[in-house]
């Protein structure tokens, strides 16, 4: 799996430093160890670049959804609709929650401790053998 950020114009070290400090932050969130490569990649079109990037031998492209208007999206694009137009692989659109309920459920998240990957999976393994058929 790769965990991608495009950064808008050419290679600068004000925006690698922005994309490492992005990725690292999805990355501690997302505690799945190793499995995550991280990569920057610079365009003047972030739609196209992310095409570009998963055409070249990626299974699937998922995409968050943006919070723009109508508006914003008719004056300055929509990304995820670009990508799903014109990548040649599967694309899933992934939305936030709904803003009352989201910000409330990451709050709790936030309070509840976390397992780690070791301990999820012990956890899944003991679940059905415990629970009755």
């Amino acid at each position: 799996m790769t965990l991608l950020y495009v950064a808008a114009g050419i290679s600068n070290p004000a925006g690698e430093r922005l994309g490492q400090d992005r990725l690292q932050q999805v990355l501690e969130y997302v505690d799945a160890g190793n499995r995550i490569q991280s990569k920057i990649v610079f365009s003047d079109s972030i739609a196209d670049a992310i095409v570009t990037e998963v055409n070249d031998g990626y299974d699937l492209v998922m995409i968050g959804a943006s919070r723009e208007s109508s508006l914003d999206k008719v004056l300055f694009g929509d990304i995820p609709a670009a990508v799903v137009r014109t990548s040649k692989c599967p694309v899933a659109v992934v939305r936030q929650p709904q803003k009352i309920t989201g910000d409330l459920s990451w709050k709790v998240r936030e309070w509840l401790p976390r397992l780690s990957l070791q301990e999820r999976t012990e956890a899944y393994v003991r679940i059905p053998a415990q629970c009755p058929a």
